[in-house]
C-alpha cells in the first residue's frame, strides 16, 4: 500500500502564544478552530534538523503591511531565513528588507476574471515551493493568503499559522 501523504502539522490550542507585532493572530487547531492570541513564537522555539526557513505568504503586495514586515524582521534577526511572498503592485514603494529575508514576487496583481485565474496559478505555485524549500513553518496572511499557505505547508509537510490583521 502507498503511504498516505503528510498533512501538514498545526499547532495545537495549548501552544498559543502572545502576538509578537501587535497585530490580531490565529492558529488553526485541529479542529478548524481559529485561536487568537497566537504567533510565530511557538515556531521560533521549535527544533528539528531541517534547515530554519519559514514562509510569509500574502495574496497581495507585502509591503502594504507593516506588521508582516516587523514579524519578518524578528524571524531573521533571530536566525530564520524568511520567504516574504506576494504579488506585486507597482505604484507601491518598496524599501529595504533586513539581511536574511528573501521577497519573491509571484506576478504583479491582476484584475477581473485574470485574478481569479492567477490565484489558482499561485495556489499551485506556493505547493511547489513548499515542496522544494522544506519550510519548518508557513504563515498565512488575511484570508487570501490562508489558502496558498496551507498549500505550502502540505506541499512542505511543514506547520501552518494563519494571521488576520483585520479581527478586532
Amino acid at each position: 500500500a502507498r503511504p498516505r501523504p503528510k498533512r501538514p502539522a498545526v499547532l495545537s490550542p495549548s501552544e498559543t502564544v502572545p502576538c509578537l507585532d501587535g497585530g490580531g493572530s490565529g492558529i488553526r487547531g485541529r479542529r478548524g478552530v481559529a485561536r487568537s492570541s497566537a504567533t510565530m513564537a511557538a515556531i521560533m522555539t521549535m527544533t528539528s534538523d531541517s534547515p530554519r526557513r519559514i514562509a510569509l505568504i500574502l495574496f497581495t503586495e507585502p509591503f502594504l503591511f507593516p506588521p508582516t514586515l516587523h514579524a519578518a524582521s524578528i524571524l531573521a534577526e533571530r536566525g530564520w531565513e524568511v520567504d516574504l511572498i506576494g504579488l506585486r503592485i507597482a505604484s507601491v514603494p518598496q524599501g529595504p528588507l533586513e539581511k536574511g529575508i528573501n521577497l519573491l514576487y509571484f506576478d504583479r496583481v491582476r484584475k477581473g476574471v485574470a485574478l481569479r485565474i492567477q490565484f489558482a496559478r499561485f495556489l499551485a505555485w506556493c505547493a511547489f515551493r513548499g515542496r522544494s524549500r522544506r519550510y519548518r513553518a508557513v504563515i498565512g496572511y488575511d484570508i487570501m493568503g490562508a489558502a496558498p499557505a496551507w498549500c505550502a505547508a502540505r506541499g512542505a509537510g511543514a506547520r501552518l499559522v494563519y494571521h488576520n490583521h483585520d479581527l478586532v
